[in-house]
């Protein structure tokens, strides 16, 4: 068997899925069709067989069944089957340890799960999202692809049972929501690396033009100067707070409910399978995750899940203003402000030569508003924990991880093919500034505010500069005229 071989591919509405970033791959079968070489009047025990592999794969018949429900083409995200992966090893490496587990099948499961989080076997994870709020199918999937390999690796074999062997000591309760905190905090380190990297090309290009001076606006409309420098200093302490509020986040994901079980009250487990399993997991993880205090809370409730979404949205409001100020900033060459030049990446349009769009800022645009979205459903799926369980774990799982994978890439795609090729016309912005009406703004303080409102609407009227219509009223000298419109002097 190889690791290209899968079940059918599901195919919505007759188009080809596709995998996104690697965090997810496309379902198995089409909905509504049993998947390949499950039968539909199967009368076996589903307990008794749920050892059975099935056609050319590892799963077993707990999956085949959840496969039956397939309803779209997500599945569990990558970062979510290689965590689970990790608890699944600790775990039998922990067993072994306390005598529950007899070691040569501890072993072949600890190699099983090493394939796993060196990638092999991703295509048999094709369990849908939309499924048991639990991510039961999720874990009985890991359990019997395990399971059945394990057996398969053994030269005299021992059955290995998924639920006796691979899922002892664990419930899908604990071991699901477990994974999903330790993705997370995982993958939040390669997000914060990109933001960081973006930040420092703001802040690299605000050193590089922190002694050009450019006409503010606000409301769209002219106002009085700033640094260009400050403009983009002032970006980058956007992303930056972003940065700082998520790199202080990690700590919340650390406790895991794992020795939970069922129902947080760690039925079937013990301290000791816990400790030992975490401590496994952060020797290969090189984190510090420990036991939560109480597991039942972050079982039943997903409020870090929700913070954590908030953080993200926070980040992609930051994008998406700091995206459109690019847009605004590049528009041109002619009938737009003109103030940014923006690499040239591609063919701006089919029908009108030469023309350079943002791409890059549009699609940030794009990729922050989806990012949103996805938080929003996260929001509102952290109110569904009746009683003891959140019970929508697969849903959180793929637009959390997801969220975070698209803008570990955006940031990084932002930085390197856009904020770090980015060049300011500073002819452009010198013109701007020189016909800009708003430099009347220190002149208040010498004739008063209706005063300096007659003379914008003289030059307004006249089609001239301030400097022509001070000079034709005689209100000031010429070096005088010269002090009041000097824009080093309207900048700190």
């Amino acid at each position: 068997m190889t690791d290209a071989q899968s079940h059918k591919k599901y195919v919505p509405h007759s188009s080809t899925g596709t995998s996104h970033h690697g965090i997810s791959s496309v379902g198995t079968s089409s909905v509504g069709n049993a998947p390949k070489g499950f039968h539909q009047n199967s009368n076996q025990n589903s307990s008794q067989s749920a050892h059975k592999q099935y056609g050319d794969t590892y799963v077993g018949e707990q999956t085949m069944r959840a496969l039956r429900l397939k309803v779209s083409p997500y599945v569990q995200p990558r970062a979510h089957i290689t965590t689970l992966a990790y608890i699944k090893k600790h775990a039998a490496h922990a067993n072994a340890e306390l005598g529950s587990l007899d070691k040569t099948v501890a072993t072949a499961i600890k190699k099983v799960c090493d394939d796993i989080i060196g990638g092999k076997y991703w295509n048999q994870f094709t369990i849908d999202v939309f499924q048991t709020g639990s991510g039961t199918a999720w874990n009985m999937n890991m359990n019997e692809l395990i399971a059945n390999r394990a057996t398969a690796l053994q030269e005299t074999p021992h059955r290995v049972h998924p639920n006796d062997h691979v899922n002892l000591g664990q419930s899908s309760n604990d071991v699901i929501p477990s994974a999903l905190y330790i993705a997370v905090r995982i993958q939040l380190a390669p997000l914060l690396k990109s933001i960081e990297r973006l930040v420092h090309a703001f802040t690299h290009l605000s050193t590089r033009y922190n002694t050009h001076i450019k006409l503010g606006r606000t409301h769209l409309q002219d106002a009085v100067p700033l640094k260009v420098g400050q403009e983009f200093d002032a970006q980058a302490e956007q992303l930056r707070y972003s940065f700082i509020t998520i790199n202080a986040h990690l700590k919340d994901l650390e406790p895991l409910p794992l020795g939970g079980t069922a129902v947080g009250s760690g039925i079937n487990t013990s301290a000791k399978f816990v400790g030992l399993t975490i401590d496994g997991i952060n020797k290969e993880t090189g984190m510090c995750f420990r036991p939560a205090h109480n597991p039942a809370t972050r079982m039943a409730g997903g409020e870090v899940f929700s913070h954590c979404a908030g953080l993200l949205t926070t980040l992609s409001s930051s994008l998406i203003k700091i995206s459109t100020d690019i847009r605004v900033l590049a528009s041109g060459p002619f009938a737009g402000l003109g103030e940014l030049n923006l690499p040239e990446l591609q063919q701006g349009s089919s029908i009108m030569p030469g023309k350079v769009n943002p791409v890059v800022p549009e699609l940030v645009l794009q990729a922050a508003l989806s990012v949103i979205g996805k938080c929003h459903t996260i929001t509102h799926a952290v109110q569904h924990g009746p009683l003891q369980l959140l019970m929508v774990f697969p849903l959180i799982s793929y637009e959390l991880l997801t969220s975070i994978d698209i803008l570990t890439h955006v940031c990084s795609v932002f930085e390197s093919h856009c904020v770090r090729g980015m060049q300011v016309d500073t002819r452009r912005i010198a013109r701007s500034l020189e016909q800009s009406l708003a430099l009347i703004t220190p002149l208040t303080r010498r004739v008063g505010y209706d005063k300096a409102t007659e003379l914008v609407k003289q030059a307004l009227a006249q089609g001239c500069t301030l400097r022509e219509v001070l000079s034709q009223e005689g209100v000031l000298n010429p070096k005088e005229i010269d002090a009041v419109l000097d824009p080093k002097t309207m900048v700190y």
